[in-house]
């Protein structure tokens, strides 16, 4: 469940759409947006950069996985007064993920263990931990069986299923 947007609401029918504004200032809704991170044990606040503008919060700044990129967005979205978050937070692969090679074989034997997935029709394309799948099932839910098994794979950032 999603919380209202703490800019207001925007009607729609016979009146006309008004542009929500934000109840603080730029420079408060930084603040709040800054002790948040900082209350949040996921996070480490120095590597990110907070811009707001007209409510809108710009996460800047290069964080260590996927995870802490979405956990900061969610901190940032809730403080009060906060329209939208553009999350422009960069990932740096850790040095110990691993190369997608080595990914694209685990998922070959991953597909091959799942006995609901036809291994033999589904190909994958691995990029940087992004993993596109291609092919054929008889089933929807081989089709889904597949993405689900290749979610689930260490080093898989996210998965385009094109089955």
């Amino acid at each position: 469940m999603r919380r209202m947007s703490a800019c207001g609401r925007i009607r729609f029918g016979a009146e006309p759409v008004k542009t929500p504004q934000p109840s603080k200032s730029d420079h408060a809704i930084q603040s709040d947006v800054l002790s948040a991170l900082n209350h949040d044990g996921r996070l480490t606040p120095a590597e990110i950069g907070v811009e707001v503008s007209d409510g809108i919060v710009t996460l800047t700044g290069v964080v260590s996985c996927l995870e802490v990129a979405e956990a900061a967005a969610d901190v940032a979205l809730s403080a009060a007064s906060v329209c939208d978050v553009a999350n422009r937070l960069t990932v740096e692969c850790d040095v110990h993920e691993r190369d997608d090679t080595t990914i694209a074989r685990t998922l070959r034997h991953a597909l091959g263990w799942n006995t609901a997935v036809p291994a033999e029709q589904i190909d994958t394309i691995v990029r940087r931990g992004v993993v596109t799948l291609r092919g054929s099932v008889e089933h929807g839910y081989q089709r889904e069986a597949a993405e689900a098994t290749i979610a689930g794979v260490a080093g898989v950032e996210s998965v385009h299923n094109e089955i």
